[in-house]
């Protein structure tokens, strides 16, 4: 059931048993065809991810700063993949240890062991690549790739996998989007008690790998430029951030009131609530709004103004920002990638 190219576990077997080895293909149409074997092994495999998450973390070692922003960076990464990790500060007694032990320096970090290699000055783009996360030729050819897994693209993901097409699935940061960040969603049908935004993320994960989808994150185009952020000014009560300080860690802001000269005051986080901003520059020859939202005039659903390229969820032009509708967008653009090949 793993996306990945290379050998990032190993396990050892303590008792005697029998060990039964099935391609790819044959699990799959067993997971597709045969209801009561795919509960199991869905199952089972559930239980495999929580326990190596807790249990083989000496996988994926972690060493940085608390606070520093590539080290926030790497753990952010790590967490929405849900890859087995642990992370070690590097001003702690264990830290220290780990790093005389791997040969680090104070301007190596932040660093990550993976399978005895240390990658100095990591990122998640080096971390990706060394585990096998990120994009690889080979394989068939993809009938659908999908750019950006959270809801929508989760849910076009899954649908078309399960419809036969052969689906890629790509992101530049993780699984689930802004919704993975979500502490509980009370609201999502069929979930009374809620459910957190990475649950909910790490289901659908496993749902697309059921039926075959190939998840590569983090992506890096080469062809297509994928760069994207948020950036601006943000406002409350008519104050506004202009500055922010400080050399590795955020020591003070500048605020500027309607009335009354700017001020500097000691801070030590900062959390930006001025909305989202659409990563739409990379898709050139594609209408946009002047927000850079990607509009949808068809005259298939969700279809953009260039044949075959088709948007859902928080990047279309006048979406709900909701994960049920980003959901129902991305099952409903699967049928117009049908028509497309069709002819």
């Amino acid at each position: 059931m793993s996306a990945l190219p290379s050998v990032y576990l190993t396990a050892r077997v303590v008792a005697p048993g029998t060990v039964i080895r099935i391609e790819d293909g044959s699990l799959r149409r067993a997971l597709a065809e045969q209801a009561d074997i795919a509960d199991v092994l869905i199952e089972a495999f559930r239980v495999r991810r929580d326990v190596i998450r807790t249990a083989a973390g000496a996988a994926l070692e972690m060493i940085g700063r608390t606070g520093d922003s590539g080290s926030a960076a790497l753990r952010t990464y790590a967490g929405h993949m849900l890859l087995p990790h642990s992370w070690v500060d590097a001003t702690s007694a264990p830290g220290l240890a780990l790093m005389r032990s791997a040969g680090l320096e104070d301007g190596d970090l932040p660093a990550a062991l993976v399978r005895g290699a240390v990658l100095r000055s990591a990122t998640p783009g080096t971390v990706a690549d060394a585990i096998g996360l990120t994009y690889r030729t080979g394989g068939p050819p993809a009938d659908l790739v999908v750019v950006g897994a959270g809801p929508a693209g989760l849910a076009a993901a899954v649908y078309a996998a399960s419809e036969g097409l052969n689906t890629v699935l790509l992101d530049r940061t993780g699984i689930g989007g802004q919704a993975a960040k979500s502490a509980r969603i009370e609201n999502y049908l069929g979930f009374p008690l809620g459910i957190s935004g990475e649950d909910l993320a790490r289901l659908a994960m496993v749902q697309a790998l059921k039926f075959g989808v190939r998840i590569f994150a983090r992506y890096a185009a080469t062809e297509l430029d994928v760069r994207g952020g948020a950036s601006g000014d943000s406002a409350a009560c008519g104050t506004a951030v202009c500055e922010l300080a400080g050399d590795e860690l955020l020591t003070s802001i500048v605020v500027e009131r309607p009335a009354g000269p700017a001020e500097r005051l000691e801070c030590r986080a900062l959390f930006c609530f001025i909305g989202a901003e659409p990563v739409s520059d990379w898709l050139t020859g594609v209408g946009k709004d002047p927000d850079r939202f990607v509009p949808t005039p068809g005259p298939l659903p969700c279809q953009t103004s260039a044949p075959g390229v088709f948007a859902v969820g928080d990047l279309r032009s006048g979406s709900t920002k909701r994960v049920a509708t980003a959901v129902g967008e991305g099952a409903a653009a699967v049928s117009s990638v049908h028509a497309v090949i069709a002819g």
